[in-house]
């Protein structure tokens, strides 16, 4: 499958649009946000509108899945406690030989988050972090279905796994279409694996 990278460069995602990424009209595009949806969630409309444009075949989304942006405080608090818990749990067992990697995530990743997602107020945060059927609703009023992930891709991704020391305490399992990552027995510390197309 032959692929072409066109580089552009932009002080916000929302400005970037048909013009500026110029699709070949005979080309399929695909789009992957990785790691970047948490960052649109109040205004999630201008980015899916721009993304549309691009007349897209099929996006890939890839993010945290979990449920800590609650109005109420200690909701947000009991959450983030499981949520961050079973986080430095992952840290602990998968980082334990290498220091510098582990210090690096504990303070300069997780600490920032932590103190954003429990201490900000609402009008305070810069990214927020739901759950999958917050996504689902949002691809749904923009006439965007979940696709199904394909055998191939689900023996790949325990393939793959397998690799890893820490496989045990990791799971693999698909919520609708799509796949989430997740850390030993708890619901929390996910990764959304899922792709959507209009």
């Amino acid at each position: 499958m032959s692929f072409s990278f066109h580089v552009i460069t932009s002080e916000d995602i929302l400005d970037l649009n048909q013009s500026i990424l110029r699709p070949d009209p005979e080309e399929t595009v695909v789009v992957q946000a990785a790691h970047i949806l948490r960052f649109m969630i109040p205004e999630p409309e201008i980015l899916m509108l721009a993304v549309r444009s691009l007349n897209p075949h099929v996006m890939i989304i890839i993010e945290v899945e979990a449920n800590v942006d609650s109005k109420v405080f200690v909701n947000r608090f009991a959450e983030a406690l499981l949520f961050f818990g079973a986080g430095f749990d992952y840290l602990e067992q998968c980082l334990k030989d290498d220091l510098a990697a582990r210090n690096y995530a504990e303070f300069v990743l997780f600490s920032p988050s932590i103190r954003h997602i429990v201490a900000a107020e609402e009008e305070e945060r810069k990214f927020r972090i739901v759950g999958i059927n917050f996504w689902r609703g949002g691809f749904v009023r923009f006439v965007m279905a979940e696709t199904e992930l394909s055998k191939l891709v689900l023996n790949h991704a325990n393939s793959v796994l397998n690799m890893f020391d820490c496989r045990g305490s990791c799971r693999l399992v698909l919520d609708g279409n799509s796949l989430i990552v997740g850390w030993r027995i708890h619901q929390y510390f996910h990764y959304l694996h899922g792709s959507f197309r209009r």
